[in-house]
């Protein structure tokens, strides 16, 4: 079963036909009082259609984080995880009767890597099944592309039905920080409505020359964007940073954020913050439920996991 969760109530007056039109139509006038509801969804399982509601729902979608790139060597970082995509549709479910179910699928957070390993592609985020005419999908977002590899790309494809069946695809995870030169910041991962920072902010007196690191990964579409590049530097001094993960939407699927040998990005609504040559540990992984990224890590400790998606539905149901 899946965990739901009935957070809002918002009193409706009379009157509300006026403004909802066709949304309501399943209620015979006249109208008397509604009262919108939200249930929120945490994991798979169905969501069972509450009786006397209205035809039309809202629903939004997001998508798994990716993970944080790692590395293979303690002065060279990896990307932060790129967001869950942020799908947000109204849908007609009058296909579905009086306390029949709809699927609903959560995708998983893109789990932890060490060494020389990109970060991993958080899972995608379904409502309905395919042959629903309301049937919609939110694709996870990229991993973090270990220090010397570009960010992933997020999942792509068709967001079905419910969403025009537009083509669409999670952020993409923050390239590595090493090319040329070591000593870098990697790129933090794309968030919903912000394309990641890249790498390489510099911080003190001892400033090196810096080179392009590794690119980040790409976004398609709404509710995504692509993952910061990252920053190579030629001093062993504490200069880079790593890039902040990309802002996302309403407290949700933001970026993860960049190792740097200074100091790691922060990740955004619930990202994971990349490490730094000290520290690391600390708030590395998304938190869950929030589609965000993981953040990126050297070879000292794991990168952060990216954070589960999750699917928020209202609907629109009459007093009795």
């Amino acid at each position: 079963m899946p965990t739901v969760l009935s957070t809002t109530q918002q009193i409706m007056i009379p009157g509300l036909e006026d403004t909802l039109g066709s949304v309501v139509r399943n209620v015979t006038p006249p109208t008397p009082l509604f009262i919108q509801k939200e249930e929120t969804v945490l994991a798979n399982g169905n969501w069972t259609r509450p009786a006397n509601i209205a035809d039309f729902i809202e629903v939004t979608l997001i998508a798994g984080g990716g993970s944080g790139g790692a590395s293979n060597n303690n002065s060279r970082y990896g990307g932060g995880g790129g967001a869950g995509q942020f799908v947000r549709r109204v849908l007609n479910i009058s296909s579905v009767s009086a306390l029949g179910v709809i699927p609903v699928t959560i995708g998983n957070g893109g789990a932890a890597v060490t060494g020389a390993t990109n970060g991993n592609n958080g899972g995608n985020s379904a409502f309905g099944t395919s042959g629903n005419t309301f049937y919609m999908v939110a694709y996870g977002g990229g991993g973090g592309g270990w220090a010397a590899d570009n960010g992933r790309d997020g999942n792509n494809g068709s967001m079905g039905p419910g969403a025009e069946n537009r083509t669409g695809s999670g952020s993409g995870g923050g390239g590595g920080s090493e090319w040329q030169r070591s000593w870098g910041g990697a790129g933090g991962g794309g968030g919903a409505s912000q394309g990641g920072m890249t790498g390489g902010g510099i911080h003190g007196a001892h400033q090196g020359d810096f080179d392009a690191g590794r690119a980040g990964g790409r976004g398609i579409g709404e509710g995504s964007s692509g993952g910061g590049g990252g920053m190579g530097n030629s001093t062993s001094h504490e200069d880079a940073i790593g890039g902040e993960g990309g802002a996302g939407i309403e407290g949700y699927a933001g970026g993860g954020g960049g190792g740097g040998r200074c100091g790691g990005g922060h990740g955004s609504c619930g990202g994971g913050m990349g490490r730094n040559h000290v520290h690391g540990e600390h708030d590395k992984s998304a938190a869950p439920n929030s589609g965000s990224g993981g953040g990126g890590s050297n070879s000292d400790n794991s990168s952060g996991n990216g954070g589960s998606g999750i699917c928020i539905i209202k609907y629109w149901a009459k007093i009795n």
